[in-house]
């Protein structure tokens, strides 16, 4: 047996390595509920890719005076392979720090490596549908009682696809649809933060396994090492922390450790961006080249914009071809054909003309997409793409079509390759393609799928040595990216699509993922409380008039920026008269109290207490520079409520009708 008695902690291993306790001195709780092996590892065999080597069949040696346990060699199938494994256990911040040795002397592959120390755990505090898992799905997603649910109905893929008969996992990796590198097993009251604290930037999976037999939860991450014959890696450490505080906590935790680290740091966004109150999305001309507006109807949808509180016109199929043509060419759309948008002048004249009123116009970009008949890829652009373990580009392949069926049904999807972040040749397209946009006068450029997803590329003559390091560059690429827009002045923007903390920092706004209003699983307080300063959409729910109170109410209290794709971008704000004027009504609200909106710090339910008739209200706080709070109100409920806000020693007396936002501040 060994223990590691911790300030905050007592971590103990038995004789197999097998964890069998982790007690909380703050809370007097004890988490694992079953002895439980903590590590699995995939070695690749020329017949078997997942080979699984399981810690449970294991002989270890306990170093109690080291706090490690040593593997001189590992079973698989009965075959002796000579890796060994050490894994050291110490204390930091108050919790349970672990790091990994590995070498490999066997003639295989050790491509997967999973460690989670944290195992058997059923409950925190004896009530396991008190509980749950927090974690960041995009945003971030609340999975309750987690240790009773099949987490296969919320991992994203079929059943079936996965052993999900022995255990079914939540899956993502980090930097990608996981946003963050940490999540929580948390209820009202304790939890155990869960982080990889790592700043190279590889390829890491949030990894929680669901025992089916025995409803236990194992907490831990797994690392692609790929490992070659004769090669050693000491992976970045992982940390466990138990707290006496709810899913807040930990978010302070990740917080002070990106801060300390280095590894993040806030980016300075200018004054019309913290000012930001949304965009009018359009596309002029989709795949299927029917002409929504051409480049002459800018200024008239500028117009309707601005008219309900927005000041910015975000430009989709302005390229030669129409939306998702041709990427990453981006050449403006002048064709002398009938269908054509019209001369580029009129393009720039539609630009300028936005200026004239004191708006904005981003223009978009891809990341991501290569599309094989524009020139990039056939003058050899195939350099850039993702490569595959097979050595094959990676496809990514969307139909848009119209009113026929023909395309979308009858044929398969034009294809597309996925660029690899890590090639220069790439990285060097990226930046002429942002001179496109910003030459033709654009404020700001967006990066479509610019936080996805982070595929293991096999392809040679990139930057990354391990396929896991495909992304390893990416945070520097988009730090380039960003003072190459802000060459053209410190006021012009660069936006992502999606929210990955380490690409943020380059970034003045992120098109978000989806979150709901009403959602029992989406839970984007995770992002938001985490980093307050960085702006994100309200994206997908701005597309008509159905639900608008909903959408228009949870958009203002959570913060976010009025993403308006009126008719999937086919459609302007006249075509959504009820979401317009409501979201116009709020928009002021939020213009007259910019201090904590737009130049305060979103604080989530920090500061504040409700009471009274509270059942239905939404209430999120906002911290204004000058020491003061505001906190945005939405009564989601059907009927009329009355209830007090507390500010610590005062108090205001609030009355909502039914749908109805609200605002008050100390």
């Amino acid at each position: 047996m060994m223990t590691i008695n911790g300030t905050n902690f007592i971590y103990t291993l038995d004789s197999t390595g097998q964890v069998s306790s982790l007690y909380s001195k703050l809370t007097k709780h004890e988490y694992v509920s079953l002895r439980s092996p903590i590590w699995r590892m995939i070695v690749s065999t020329p017949e078997r890719p997942e080979r699984p080597v399981f810690a449970a069949e294991q002989s270890c040696r306990l170093l109690p005076d080291e706090s490690a346990v040593i593997y001189d060699f590992l079973l698989s199938e009965g075959e002796r392979l000579d890796i060994r494994l050490r894994i050291n256990f110490y204390e930091r911040r108050g919790g349970l720090s672990v790091t990994a040795e590995l070498t490999n002397n066997s003639p295989y592959t050790v491509s997967e490596f999973m460690l989670a120390p944290v195992s058997g755990v059923r409950s925190l505090a004896g009530d396991p549908a008190a509980d749950s898992l927090v974690w960041p799905n995009g945003e971030g997603h609340r999975v309750p009682n987690p240790s009773n649910s099949d987490l296969s109905v919320y991992a994203g893929f079929r059943k079936y696809e996965r052993h999900d008969y022995l255990h079914t996992d939540l899956d993502r990796l980090y930097p990608g649809s996981a946003s963050m590198q940490w999540y929580t097993l948390t209820n009202d009251n304790e939890s155990i933060y869960c982080a990889s604290e790592d700043t190279t930037g590889q390829t890491v999976c949030l990894h929680i396994e669901r025992t089916v037999a025995t409803n236990s939860l194992s907490l831990g991450f797994a690392r692609y090492p790929f490992l070659e014959p004769g090669e050693s890696v000491v992976l970045p450490p992982l940390a466990f922390i138990p707290l006496d505080n709810d899913w807040h906590a930990g978010a302070r935790l990740y917080r002070e450790w990106l801060d300390e680290s280095g590894y993040w740091k806030a980016p300075v966004i200018p004054d019309w961006m913290r000012r930001f109150e949304g965009w009018l999305r359009v596309i002029l001309k989709p795949h299927h080249l029917e002409i929504n507006w051409p480049y002459s109807k800018i200024p008239e949808l500028f117009d309707e914009a601005q008219a309900y509180g927005l000041d910015t016109i975000f430009l989709l199929g302005w390229e030669k071809g129409g939306f998702a043509r041709m990427w990453p060419d981006y050449i403006p759309d002048e064709s002398v054909q009938k269908n054509s948008l019209g001369d580029v002048s009129e393009l720039k004249a539609g630009i300028d003309y936005v200026h004239s009123r004191g708006g904005h116009v981003a223009m978009f970009l891809s990341y991501y997409l290569i599309d094989t008949e524009s020139e990039f890829w056939q003058s050899g652009g195939e350099r850039a793409a993702v490569k595959n373990l097979w050595g094959k580009p990676i496809p990514f392949a969307e139909t848009y079509c119209g009113e026929g069926t023909w395309r979308k049904l009858g044929a398969p999807p034009m294809p597309m390759y996925a660029a690899c972040s890590g090639s220069d040749m790439w990285q060097e397209k990226m930046l002429e393609s942002a001179k496109t946009c910003l030459d033709l006068g654009a404020d700001a450029v967006l990066y479509d799928i610019g936080g996805m997803t982070p595929y293991f590329c096999f392809a040679e003559g990139h930057d990354h040595t391990k396929p896991s390091m495909a992304c390893a560059s990416k945070a520097g690429r988009y730090n380039e990216l960003r003072k190459f827009v802000k060459s053209y002045g410190a006021d012009r923007a660069i936006y992502m699509e999606h929210n990955v903390d380490i690409f943020g920092q380059s970034m003045d706004l992120a098109h978000s993922g989806c979150s709901r209003p009403r959602s029992q699983v989406h839970f984007p307080e995770l992002y938001r409380y985490t980093f307050p300063e960085l702006n994100m959409t309200n994206r997908e729910l701005g597309q008509d008039d159905m639900n608008y109170l909903d959408n228009v109410n949870y958009t203002y209290v959570m913060g976010f920026s009025f993403d308006m794709t009126i008719f999937r971008c086919c459609g302007s704000l006249r075509d959504v008269p009820k979401y317009a004027a409501y979201m116009k009504k709020l928009i002021g609200i939020r213009q007259k109290y910019e201090k904590y909106f737009h130049f305060g710090r979103f604080v989530d339910t920090d500061g504040f207490t409700l009471s009274g008739d509270t059942a239905g209200i939404v209430a999120k706080s906002y911290a204004a520079d000058d020491g003061t709070l505001g906190v945005a109100l939405w009564n989601s409920a059907k009927v009329e409520r009355e209830f007090t806000v507390n500010f610590g020693n005062a108090a205001k007396s609030i009355k909502l009708a039914a749908d109805e936002a609200g605002f008050v501040h100390n």
